[in-house]
């Protein structure tokens, strides 16, 4: 049997990065440089610091940490010394540290997530999921902190997904990685059903959160390509 809760937080987890993709197009063709920069310098930090640790785990030195230079924002580093998945634990950090960074936030400031059952995943089950998270909002809009919250999930989810040199570096790695998971859920070897219900609420709201901003947006993008 295929490991349910692996393939629903994959899938999920992908069409976050796909709504960090088009959100970053779209606000790139909105904001000026400078202000653009501003807007997600928050999702930059936490994106950079990730990469930061993924070195640190893996014994690789860090270099020189740069963000919004002329170059971009980076994280030059030597060879980890932990082989075959070093780069991977690199090169995806910003993803788990994305993550957890969002659920650290949602407990400092006491935001509970919309919650999908992936016990019983079916389109009730979502059709609910999608009425929470409506409920979520509209029970919160009026307070300030909710629309920080916000503000600080919309600017990680646009520096979430890995850069193309990151892929480059570690597509191999992710493969093993994601094949040792799926032994690890088929075998029962170890139990990760929490560990991804909880990640997939927490993606699946930022998700939610990302296609709001982008539909939002879409206005201003079409009133601005006018003027």
């Amino acid at each position: 049997m295929i490991p349910l809760g692996l393939v629903q937080f994959i899938f999920v987890l992908t069409g976050l990065l796909l709504v960090s993709f088009l959100l970053e197009r779209l606000w790139l063709r909105i904001f000026s440089g400078r202000k653009y920069q501003l807007l997600i310098f928050l999702g930059v930090l936490v994106h950079e610091i990730s990469h930061a640790l993924g070195c640190l785990i893996t014994g690789a030195k860090v270099h020189e940490i740069g963000l919004f230079s002329a170059r971009g924002s980076y994280v030059k580093h030597s060879q980890p010394k932990i082989k075959v998945i070093g780069n991977f634990i690199i090169s995806f950090a910003p993803i788990v540290g994305g993550i957890a960074f969002i659920w650290f936030i949602s407990e400092v400031l006491n935001f509970s997530f919309p919650i999908f059952d992936i016990k019983s995943p079916s389109l009730p089950s979502l059709v609910i999921t999608i009425q929470e998270f409506f409920l979520f909002v509209t029970d919160n809009w009026h307070n300030w902190i909710f629309w920080f919250f916000v503000y600080t999930i919309i600017s990680v989810v646009i520096c979430l997904p890995p850069s193309k040199q990151d892929l480059k570096n570690s597509y191999l790695s992710l493969i093993a990685i994601l094949g040792i998971v799926f032994l690890i859920e088929y075998f029962k070897i170890l139990t990760l059903t929490t560990f991804f219900s909880q990640a997939i609420n927490v993606v699946m709201t930022s998700a939610f959160l990302g296609l709001i901003a982008i539909l939002l947006s879409l206005p201003i993008y079409f009133i601005k390509k006018l003027i």
